[in-house]
C-alpha cells in the first residue's frame, strides 16, 4: 500500500469516526434534554417572535419587541402605586425583576403566594433595559412565561415604577 492511500484511509476513518461522534452525542443530548428544552429550539423560536414583532409594529410608544400577550393597565391605579411608592411603601416595585417575580407568581399561583415565591428572583434575567422599557426573561421551564415586559407609564426616570405591560407564554406547555 502507498503512503498515499495510507493518509486517503486515514482521513476517511477520521471523517467517519467524527461523524459517528457527533452522531452519538447528539442522541445522548436529545434523550437527557428534549429537543423542545433546548437552546436551539428556544434560539429558532425567538427568531420567529421577533420577526413577527418587526413586522407587527404600527404606533409610536409602543414596544420594539411586542409582547405576545398584552396586559390591560389601568393609568389611574398604576398613578395612585406611584404616589404609594413615593410615599415609602412597596419599593420593589422600583425594580423591573422583582415585578416580574410577583407578576410571574402570581399566574402561577393566582390564589395568592404563601411563603416563598415560586420562581426564583435568580431566575430572572433582564434581556433588555432603556430605562423606559424592561424585558425580564424567566429562565428554567417550571414557569408558564417565557418573557415579561415592562414600561415606566407614570414617571421615565429611576424613581418611576414598572408596570407589566405583556407577556410572551412559554410554548407547549
Amino acid at each position: 500500500m502507498s503512503d498515499r492511500e495510507n493518509k486517503l484511509r486515514k482521513k476517511w476513518f477520521y471523517g467517519i469516526s467524527y461523524v459517528a461522534v457527533i452522531s452519538t452525542l447528539s442522541i445522548i443530548l436529545n434523550t437527557i434534554v428534549p429537543i423542545g428544552k433546548t437552546n436551539i429550539a428556544y434560539a429558532v423560536e425567538s427568531i420567529k417572535t421577533l420577526t413577527s414583532s418587526i413586522a407587527d409594529q404600527s404606533s409610536v410608544g409602543e414596544f420594539a419587541d411586542n409582547p405576545q400577550v398584552k396586559v390591560p393597565v389601568d393609568l389611574e391605579r398604576e398613578k395612585n402605586n406611584q404616589k404609594s411608592v413615593d410615599a415609602g411603601h412597596s419599593p420593589w416595585k422600583l425594580d423591573p425583576v422583582f415585578v416580574t417575580q410577583v407578576f410571574v407568581s402570581l399566574k402561577i399561583s393566582p390564589e395568592g403566594i404563601q411563603g416563598d415565591y415560586p420562581i426564583k428572583y435568580e431566575n430572572l434575567k433582564i434581556v433588555k433595559n432603556t430605562e423606559k422599557e424592561a424585558i425580564v426573561e424567566v429562565l428554567g421551564d417550571t414557569a408558564p412565561i417565557r418573557r415579561v415586559y415592562l414600561q415606566r407609564l407614570v414617571r421615565q426616570d429611576s424613581t418611576g415604577i414598572w408596570t407589566v405591560v405583556g407577556y410572551d407564554p412559554v410554548f407547549n406547555k
